[in-house]
């Protein structure tokens, strides 16, 4: 468990990078970055990371380096400059059964910023099955922002206002409760949420 540091919470520029069932939680800067060759993140959770007043990419996750995959993780109430929860710059990742709720960007990219999508590197990023709502940007996408590459798919997910992609939806994903000033934020599905078994 990462919790309460003034800066990162773990940071790596070489190498592999494998993460596994650890909460990253009130980290004042951003809680991780890795530009190695590979980034594994699976079953994690990143809570109430960094902030908006500072210029920061990825309050969450910072991912640079050459390929990433991210999966049955989630993103709540994390807030940057661009990118709140998760920047994607110059690399193929692979996002898949991820939950972002309540993160927000004061310039681009509510929940994610893709940056920088080379082909020449076959770079590609994949988002599949998964979940974005009450994301805010004040400036471009709330949810998913893409600031320049075409090599990238959205698809099976629930992305708030729509994005284009194979079977994505805009349908409320019926959480139990994401307002906290309606009670304790409970990212638990509702028996009739559009979202299970659907891909």
């Amino acid at each position: 468990e990462f919790d309460g540091n003034d800066f990162y919470g773990l940071s790596s520029s070489r190498g592999e990078v494998f993460v596994e069932g650890c909460d990253f939680t009130n980290t004042g800067y951003r809680a991780m970055s890795t530009s190695g060759t590979l980034t594994v993140i699976v079953n994690s959770t990143f809570t109430n990371n960094g902030q908006e007043s500072t210029p920061v990419q990825g309050a969450a996750l910072q991912l640079r380096g050459e390929e990433a995959w991210v999966e049955n993780c989630i993103f709540l109430d994390n807030a940057s400059d661009d990118g709140g929860a998760l920047y994607l710059d110059r690399l193929s990742a692979h996002i898949s059964n991820c939950t972002f709720v309540n993160n927000s960007a004061s310039d681009n990219g509510g929940a994610v910023l893709i940056n920088e999508l080379e082909e020449w590197r076959d770079h590609r990023v994949e988002i599949s099955s998964s979940i974005f709502w009450g994301n805010t940007a004040l400036t471009e996408g709330s949810q998913i922002h893409v600031v320049s590459g075409e090599t990238y798919e959205v698809r099976n997910s629930i992305v708030e206002g729509g994005f284009i992609g194979e079977n994505n939806s805009d349908a409320n994903p019926m959480f139990v409760n994401i307002d906290p000033e309606v009670g304790p934020i409970d990212l638990h599905l509702q028996s009739t949420s559009p979202a299970i078994d659907a891909g």
